[in-house]
């Protein structure tokens, strides 16, 4: 499913992954593990193309980055941003919905579905600067759901400050 052969990667002109090579199949749950600054974060964003490798390849065989649902670490989401809960979940969808498009019954059904899974249910209308860190990452985790993609990647998915 995804094949890493002889990654290297710097990152803010320093070596964050040096000659990496792994294949994880399909179906397995892989844990990358590791200390603070040891390239798990830039081993992530690598693998969603937001980071060029330096040196090797990333082969996602017949997936794309458009089959992965990526929860980064909350604290690169700027809380702030004037935004409710509905509308942020919401655009888990976009890839069916497109973003100018109004969401169908069936997909307001799959939002509230999605909301309920995490406990948040009845949060739509809420501004996402009111919500408490581990909601916010609940939130999260609420739009993967509703991407309903092939690939899961969690940074630090139970980190909430």
């Amino acid at each position: 499913m995804i094949n890493i052969v002889d990654l290297s990667v710097t990152y803010k002109e320093l070596l964050a992954l040096d000659n990496l090579s792994i294949k994880i199949q399909k179906g397995s749950l892989t844990a990358i593990v590791g200390a603070n600054g040891a390239g798990k974060s830039t081993l992530l964003k690598t693998i969603m193309g937001q980071i060029t490798p330096s040196i090797g390849h990333i082969d996602l065989g017949k997936y794309s980055t458009k089959n992965i649902a990526y929860l980064p670490q909350s604290h690169q989401i700027d809380h702030s941003f004037p935004i409710t809960v509905g509308e942020f979940v919401s655009a888990g969808a976009w890839q069916r919905t497109s973003f100018w498009r109004a969401f169908s019954s069936a997909e307001k059904q799959l939002l509230t579905q999605a909301l309920a899974k995490v406990n948040l249910a009845g949060f739509e209308k809420r501004q996402i600067s009111a919500l408490s860190g581990g909601q916010f990452q609940r939130m999260l985790f609420a739009r993967m759901l509703l991407q309903d993609a092939d690939i899961l990647l969690l940074d630090e998915p139970f980190a909430a400050y």
